[in-house]
């Protein structure tokens, strides 16, 4: 395999040896968003190649591995959570429950086209932080990557809790 190694090229490895995007981002512990931008670049870190090189073949015990790094216990708030009591429920002109249209593809949650459901809102620094769920799986967006991959519906989804 070369040395040098294209951001596409990387995904194409990972994709070959079975893992999803989700579960190696899990696996490397880094975000998903991380490599959905290490895989737009010409000329990644030597890093990125690797570390892709080096990933072994998916198996079912290394997806259970990957996929227990991330895994919360019921009840347990992430660090820096608040109480339901607090949470946040509009801001930058979204609120909870909007539904929202991918206009570009959004790794393997969402495709072009595909709605998705703004389910929490949080302030994350010196922006708003959104976390949309679609069909596929959730994640969560800052407010420019909301303007840039997704298009409001004008139309609410009920909630529940």
């Amino acid at each position: 395999m070369p040395h040098s190694l294209s951001g596409s090229d990387i995904q194409r490895v990972i994709l070959a040896k079975g893992w999803t995007i989700r579960d190696v981002a899990r696996y490397w512990d880094v975000s998903r968003q991380r490599l959905y931008q290490v895989f737009k670049q010409d000329a990644p870190a030597l890093l990125w190649v690797c570390a892709a090189q080096g990933l072994p073949e998916a198996s079912p015990d290394l997806l259970t591995l990957a996929k227990s790094r991330t895994k919360e216990k019921p009840g347990h708030l992430r660090p820096g959570a608040k109480p339901a009591s607090s949470l946040i429920t509009q801001a930058a002109g979204f609120s909870v429950g909007d539904i929202l249209m991918a206009s570009d593809y959004i790794g393997e949650i969402a495709d072009e086209g595909e709605e998705g459901v703004i389910t929490e809102i949080r302030r994350a620094g010196n922006y708003w932080s959104f976390l949309v769920r679609f069909d596929r799986g959730e994640d969560w967006f800052p407010e420019t990557h909301l303007y840039d991959c997704m298009a409001p519906t004008g139309r609410q989804a009920s909630l529940t809790v």
